[in-house]
């Protein structure tokens, strides 16, 4: 946004424009001979610092908000391609954090906003993160400390079953074809497919990590003992 002009006509060279995000180094790099790819890359790199300051954002234009669906699905993204481990261990601090505060875990972590709480497929940040800081980058003391956490949102999520199955959530939220589309996912399975992911990371989790059960600080009532 730009105010104060009191001329009808602004030339684009009267303002200057500064790209601003955390300042993460480039772990990695990558050109191939085929120049769509390499541009491909080029955006996304581009695309993951504009959403990135102090913690990641939906979009750097509107909200800047932590949404935990959009930070969960770019996590390995962000290990792969930048020095991410201590930013990402930080976030899943926040979203650990808010739990503590609110008794559940909401939709955007830091929030700007009311949410609510977490649908299945963006509440599995929990899992994800922590998880994929650890299979990628080997942070299980991370894993470790968010494992009791992990275990509380799926225990939650499982309370919310109904038939066996996940039945409500914002499932694969923007497909390519359309919300309202036929072809889209349907809720309930996408949030199935999610939850079950989740799970199956547990399982692996709970045979190569020694990981404890319960936390003092999370709801008895959510904690499998």
């Amino acid at each position: 946004e730009i105010s104060g002009l009191f001329t009808r006509d602004p030339s684009p060279r009267m303002a200057v424009g500064l790209a601003i995000s955390t300042d993460l180094p480039e772990r990695s790099a990558f050109v191939c001979q085929n120049k769509q790819i390499n541009q491909l890359l080029a955006v996304t790199r581009r695309t993951f610092r504009s959403n990135y300051h102090s913690y990641p954002e939906d979009c750097p234009a509107r909200e800047k908000s932590g949404w935990l669906g959009d930070a969960q699905w770019c996590a390995p993204l962000w290990l792969y391609h930048f020095e991410s481990d201590l930013a990402l261990e930080k976030y899943a601090d926040d979203i650990m954090e808010s739990y503590d505060v609110y008794g559940e875990f909401p939709m955007v972590s830091p929030g700007r906003r009311p949410c609510g709480k977490a649908t299945p497929l963006w509440g599995q940040a929990i899992v994800q993160i922590p998880y994929q800081l650890w299979k990628i980058r080997g942070r299980e003391n991370a894993l470790k400390k968010a494992y009791p956490y992990m275990r509380a949102w799926l225990d939650d999520e499982q309370g919310r079953f109904i038939g066996g199955l996940p039945v409500e959530g914002l499932g694969d939220w923007l497909p390519p074809v359309g919300n309202e589309s036929p072809l889209r996912v349907p809720v309930e399975q996408a949030c199935a497919l999610g939850i079950y992911e989740a799970a199956k990371q547990m399982e692996e989790i709970g045979y190569e990590v020694k990981v404890g059960r319960g936390d003092a600080r999370l709801k008895p009532s959510l904690v499998t003992t």
